[in-house]
């Protein structure tokens, strides 16, 4: 009985340290993970500025084009 009590003891603390061991290797992958989303998240915000920076960009062009377009036409007209 008491050889068998011991063995249970002994195979629920193996449990335990293995239990232990997944729970510290899921806490650093869960780091790890962390640190890539903040990374990605850090590449979206520079991607969209510079993408709102390009559209505020193709607005000034194409209102220049439309002004000097018609700066040509009036002048044609006259």
């Amino acid at each position: 009985m008491k050889i068998m009590r011991e063995e249970e003891k002994r195979e629920k603390e193996e449990e335990l340290v293995e239990l232990e061991e997944t729970v510290l290797t899921l806490k650093q992958q869960n780091e790890k993970a962390k640190r890539a989303l903040s990374k990605l998240e850090n590449v979206v915000s520079q991607q969209r500025r510079h993408v709102e920076k390009q559209r505020k960009l193709a607005e000034t062009q194409f209102s220049y084009r439309i002004c000097l377009e018609r700066m040509i036409r009036d002048t044609m007209h006259q």
